[in-house]
């Protein structure tokens, strides 16, 4: 069985690009992932979607949060909680953070998973940021 590629995504805000960013993720060329969106405080419309898309898409989980984990405060909070929940239920071989404004290139899960397959000694990797506008 392949590997499975498990991505994190967290959500307060931005529904617009939320949508992007989702939809990139599911339209991965390499489609053994799993999908798991932290909602962390998000109002109902951005909550109404995460609910269809969960419906719609059995590889995706969802971690609720009433509030939203961010605070002045303490910035790194929202991470640490968020991604340790995250990491709890993961199941994937390989883990990888995206934001919910970001937007993922379509073989990305294909070529990391080609990556760590084919390179035994590499131990983390990222794809390079390019601007969209």
């Amino acid at each position: 069985m392949s590997s499975k590629f498990t991505i994190f995504i967290d959500v307060y805000y931005g529904l617009p690009m939320f949508r992007e960013a989702i939809e990139a993720i599911q339209n991965q060329t390499y489609q053994n992932i799993e999908i798991i969106i932290s909602n962390h405080g998000a109002g109902q419309e951005i909550t109404d979607f995460i609910a269809e898309t969960k419906k719609a898409d059995k590889r995706v989980k969802v971690l609720s949060y009433e509030k939203n984990m961010f605070s002045w405060d303490d910035p790194h909070k929202q991470f640490a909680v968020i991604n340790n929940a995250s990491l709890k239920i993961a199941e994937g071989d390989f883990i990888f953070l995206n934001s919910y404004d970001d937007l993922m290139a379509l073989d990305y899960a294909e070529r990391m998973v080609k990556l760590f397959n084919d390179n035994a000694e590499c131990t983390t990797a990222a794809g390079l940021p390019v601007p969209m506008d």
